[in-house]
């Protein structure tokens, strides 16, 4: 199994790199990429312990100029450049569904699959070297399916 360090983490996500139209934002999102990071495996609440940082998590995921492609913009891009290093890549893709029932009936996600009545679903492209090394996310489509 591949460790991956927080360093590692946000070294794709550099304030300069994010493209949100909002200087202030995209200070935001460099110190929230840091955060997760060194936080890797705990819920937004277990990061942000002080009540106010984590209202600001909330909010600057909900602001209309946040969303994810654009967060993961600047690390595709570094992706694609650690890319063309490589003699040989693969891009592996999967689909995973991620059930959120036990939250309850939550706005945008809708049922999934018989089994699973709130969530979403997410389909990364993952690149890696000839020899297994991951070299990032070259993608990652989310979606709900429609309402019936």
């Amino acid at each position: 199994m591949v460790k991956v360090s927080a360093q590692q983490c946000s070294q794709d996500f550099k304030e300069e790199n994010f493209n949100f139209g909002d200087h202030r934002i995209n200070k935001r999102a460099k110190k929230v990429i840091d955060s997760i990071s060194n936080g890797l495996g705990k819920s937004l609440p277990g990061i942000f312990s002080d009540q106010a940082d984590l209202q600001g998590v909330y909010r600057f995921l909900n602001n209309d100029l946040v969303t994810p492609e654009k967060i993961l913009q600047p690390h595709i891009e570094l992706t694609v450049e650690r890319c063309k290093g490589q003699d040989v890549v693969a891009v592996i893709q999967d689909s995973s569904d991620l059930s959120f029932d036990y939250l309850g009936e939550v706005d945008g996600f809708n049922p999934l699959q018989s089994h699973i009545d709130n969530g979403f679903r997410i389909h990364p492209s993952l690149a890696i070297n000839g020899t297994g090394v991951p070299l990032g996310v070259l993608g990652a489509h989310n979606y709900t399916r429609e309402e019936k």
